[in-house]
């Protein structure tokens, strides 16, 4: 993204940047900072008294997370929309939500009691991603979910890594739980522990 990142150097202590953002069009612009100069100014007073011309516009700022917001959603759609175990994905932004069904013909639900979003969780957080699982009731149905909300400062490689990561521990979990169910011997559903 940057030219010295090309360089054999550490990078500049303070950068400006304004172009790479906005393009131009819009005014947006950012101020990164090394580890030590963040540090001074956290260890100092804890602000940083300045003003711009570019600074907190918020349509450009929403404009920015939009466009992020759409990378993510596709990122998502493409890799996890085909899994069988795929119910749902939605939202706005940096704020998307993926819901799971355990057949998708007949929308059947996964039981409470497999707790399948908090395994999808553990099993991200294993991996070295942190997601939130929730496991909402709508009437008498379950709704198994996860929510990847990824900072305003993400790059695409990120959320393409955030993604590759989720996308492993989901097909990890729904390939334990199809183990499990098919080492049952009665035919009905298993209740999966949890670990």
């Amino acid at each position: 993204m940057h030219a010295w990142e090309q360089e054999d150097i550490p990078g500049p202590d303070i950068q400006m940047i304004g172009k790479v953002l906005g393009g131009g069009f819009i005014p947006l612009s950012r101020v990164l900072l090394c580890n030590k100069i963040f540090d001074a100014i956290a260890g100092g007073s804890g602000g940083l008294a300045h003003g711009h011309t570019f600074q907190a516009h918020p349509v450009a700022c929403a404009a920015a997370l939009e466009k992020m917001g759409a990378v993510l959603e596709r990122l998502l759609r493409d890799p996890i929309g085909p899994l069988e175990s795929f119910g749902d994905i939605r939202g706005r932004g940096l704020f998307w939500a993926v819901e799971f069904i355990q057949d998708r013909r007949r929308k059947t639900p996964f039981l409470a009691s497999m707790r399948l979003c908090h395994k999808i969780v553990d099993k991200s957080l294993d991996l070295g991603l942190n997601v939130l699982g929730n496991l909402d009731q709508t009437g008498h149905v379950n709704v198994d979910h996860v929510i990847m909300s990824p900072p305003c400062v993400v790059t695409e490689s990120d959320l393409e890594r955030m993604v590759g990561i989720l996308q492993t521990a989901i097909q990890a979990v729904i390939s334990e739980i199809a183990r499990n169910q098919q080492d049952n011997t009665d035919g009905t559903r298993v209740k999966i522990s949890s670990e």
